[in-house]
């Protein structure tokens, strides 16, 4: 799988000089071109419970949708928080499961 994965990307194997993993669950990093990274809304955060509420009871199929609850945890409602903050925009960077490579 990973040599197929090498000879697909076009990367040679040995050029790699790092590899790491990293399973960061639901949390929520903004980056905007031309400046820092913001920090991190971590899983953990709680913050976003009313938007939360709102999006369940606006939005009351999504759980069958997406078969994932809606939580003040998940990225929707951290999101929906951050907008509702006055946050400006910028591109999201949320997955749970990555692997990253340094060529």
């Amino acid at each position: 799988m990973t040599k197929k994965w090498f000879e697909e990307n076009d990367i040679n194997p040995e050029s790699v000089k790092a590899v790491t993993f990293s399973g960061q669950m639901e949390n929520v990093i903004l980056i905007r071109e031309g400046e820092n990274t913001e920090r991190a809304i971590l899983y953990s955060d709680m913050r976003a419970e009313k938007e939360a509420a709102w999006i369940r009871e606006h939005i009351p199929d999504l759980r069958k949708i997406t078969a994932n609850r809606t939580a003040p945890s998940t990225p929707f409602a951290k999101l929906l928080w951050m907008k509702k903050k006055g946050e400006k925009p910028a591109s999201v960077f949320s997955v749970q499961k990555i692997i990253l490579f340094i060529n």
